[in-house]
């Protein structure tokens, strides 16, 4: 009954009630570094933004980082969240870690770019600029994949303007901004972070990756665009690009890159080739577009398996049908 109170108390910002009730036998939860699903009244009081609580509950011995709920949850991330920036500011002039991540590896400034808290994310940057210099870069990095995860493109500017490396390598999560920015699908914050200098040649161990990849995975042929335009080594990527927009029976954007040359029986990763893809999934169409710039029907995959045989055992019909036409006499021909 007694832990009731204290929160409501804390939900409240009724600090003398609080205070009361303590000096009357109510007792807080022990301070742990360890997550636990307690929460404790100062997470309360950062929740809804009463300063005066939280400064107090401080000064009574809790722990400002008190890592509160199944995630974890500091006091600073629950007060960025829910944007007090007043809470904010005071947790961080007290000491609060401005880097220490939830269970779920979100830190403070991530949390605070993925709920579009400009102004906090602004706040939190001299205090990002006293740590060590890989804190603070991996700091700024991290929280710029998050903006462009989450499209917020104000954000990303005041964080490149504050110094975020623009190809950091989040290798926790396997992304960069760029690539983030792709597979949202936005172009306003694809084109901000390659006039920045975002390098579209970086690639990650994910099938979706490098970012032309990504890019025709989606079939976001204006994204496609950009990326050739700004920075033409990424022709190296069109074969693999091309690969993926087969397997997924995008025809248009498979002729894309067939159309600029891309060899229409590359194999990606020695995976299948393109025109096995299709058969296997039923693709006629991106089938046709293949066949028409000259994939072989009896070229083999690292197995041994030609496209002819996934049309026999695993694909369609139609496609079947297709490769028979194309091996009749004089069909190349015509």
């Amino acid at each position: 009954m007694g832990e009731a109170l204290l929160h409501w108390a804390a939900s409240k910002g009724q600090l003398q009630t609080l205070l009361r009730l303590l000096a009357f036998g109510a007792k807080l939860p022990a301070n742990t570094r360890i997550t636990t699903t307690d929460s404790h009244p100062i997470s309360t009081a950062a929740k809804y933004g009463h300063v005066n609580v939280v400064h107090a509950l401080v000064n009574l011995g809790t722990d400002i980082d008190y890592p509160a709920g199944v995630h974890g949850e500091t006091p600073l991330i629950i007060a960025i969240r829910e944007g007090h920036l007043p809470v904010v500011r005071m947790l961080l002039e007290r000491g609060a870690n401005p880097t220490l991540p939830t269970k779920l590896d979100h830190t403070p400034r991530e949390v605070a770019t993925t709920t579009g808290r400009l102004v906090v994310a602004e706040c939190l940057i001299s205090h990002v600029k006293d740590l060590p210099h890989t804190a603070e870069v991996d700091s700024l990095g991290r929280a710029l994949c998050a903006a462009a995860r989450s499209k917020q493109i104000d954000i990303m500017k005041m964080l490149l303007r504050n110094g975020a490396h623009v190809n950091y390598i989040h290798r926790q999560q396997l992304e960069t901004a760029l690539i983030n920015a792709i597979r949202a699908g936005d172009n306003e914050v694809t084109r901000l972070l390659l006039d920045h200098g975002a390098d579209p040649m970086i690639g990650l161990e994910t099938w979706d990756s490098p970012p032309l990849v990504c890019a025709a995975w989606r079939n976001h042929q204006s994204t496609v665009e950009m990326l050739v335009e700004y920075n033409p080594r990424v022709k190296r990527h069109f074969a693999d690009a091309m690969f993926e927009a087969a397997n997924m029976g995008l025809e248009d954007m498979t002729n894309y890159f067939l159309l600029k040359g891309a060899y229409p029986d590359h194999l990606r990763s020695g995976y299948r080739t393109p025109l096995s893809c299709a058969a296997q999934h039923g693709h006629v169409g991106v089938a046709k577009v293949l066949l028409a710039a000259g994939a072989d029907i009896k070229f083999s995959d690292n197995q041994g398996r030609t496209p002819d045989w996934y049309a026999s055992w695993l694909g369609c019909p139609e496609v079947l049908a297709l490769f028979r036409e194309h091996m009749l006499p004089g069909a190349l021909q015509n």
